[in-house]
């Protein structure tokens, strides 16, 4: 009677543990990491990817600098420092905010070559293209000290250029003045 009872209980404990989840990935069921190809070629119109300037700089020895200044893109991962007293900004760059390959962008400059203005500049989650020199810093793949600036940022625009713009409008309320007109009409004005 005791082994039969006892072989009962036994029954329903193993039967209750059956919907309870294992603590720990079962090998080949879990969603596994998405690759990316390394993409683009480091110009202006073509940026290398992560993958890509990864790929690009892989051959480069300790001490040494690629040849030309390249673009690259990324999601910014993680922010080291953003310091408008330095005027510079070192994070890491992946493809993706979740990434466990980034780019090392060590003193990057800001938008337009110029110094980084505000400790915000740059956030984590933020598209940045990047254009500057890489170099091989003691085994470290990174941007050269200061020789490389924010080209493009999601968040903060883009460095490029931007020309006057056409004027357009009469100044009536039916077709008004935009902003490039209605400063060359102010210009004309005496003071």
């Amino acid at each position: 009677f005791y082994s039969l009872f006892a072989l009962a209980v036994s029954a329903l404990a193993l039967q209750s543990c059956e919907d309870v989840p294992a603590p720990y990935d079962i090998p080949g069921s879990g969603d596994k990491p998405t690759v990316i190809e390394p993409a683009g070629n480091g110009t202006e119109t073509d940026p290398y990817n992560i993958a890509g300037i990864i790929k690009a700089t892989e051959n480069l020895n300790s001490g040494e600098t690629l040849p030309e200044k390249v673009y690259f893109t990324g999601v910014v991962t993680s922010v080291k420092e953003c310091s408008p007293s330095y005027g510079n900004a070192t994070f890491y760059l992946g493809d993706d905010i979740e990434s466990t390959k980034t780019f090392y962008v060590y003193q990057c400059l800001g938008l337009g070559n110029k110094n980084i203005v505000s400790e915000d500049e740059v956030q984590v989650g933020d598209t940045i293209t990047i254009y500057g020199s890489i170099t091989n810093y003691n085994g470290t793949i990174e941007t050269a000290k200061k020789d490389a600036y924010i080209y493009k940022s999601s968040r903060n625009g883009s460095s490029e250029p931007v020309g006057e713009g056409e004027p357009k409008g009469s100044g009536t309320l039916e077709d008004p003045y935009n902003s490039v007109a209605a400063n060359k009409v102010a210009a004309a004005l005496s003071s």
